[in-house]
């Protein structure tokens, strides 16, 4: 979260240097549903690239099939591609944003 310093009651002002870096932070990656893959294909990806146990690889799959979507990763610009390009190769439907 950004440094923030407050001068007067309701006056706020945020470090810009420290904004950008929360900027860069807040990078997700989000699973989307997609009937051709099993839910052991899904998981194994999960926790290949997304590096989760198997637990929460089966829960993030059960979600996105439920609601039709999930994040699956969220973090710094430069790891969240990584996990993007990960889950594409392996022929999933993901998006990435911030």
């Amino acid at each position: 979260m950004p440094a923030a310093t407050i001068e007067a009651p309701g006056t706020v002002h945020i470090c810009e240097s420290e904004s950008k870096t929360h900027k860069a932070l807040n990078w997700i990656v989000i699973l989307l549903n997609c009937n051709c893959h099993s839910f052991d294909q899904v998981e194994e990806s999960l926790m290949r690239v997304v590096r989760c146990d198997k637990e929460k690889a089966k829960e993030h799959a059960m979600n996105v099939h439920k609601k039709g979507r999930e994040v699956v990763f969220s973090g710094h610009k430069e790891r969240a591609e990584a996990k993007y390009v990960g889950l594409k190769e392996d022929g999933l439907t993901v998006e990435l944003t911030q």
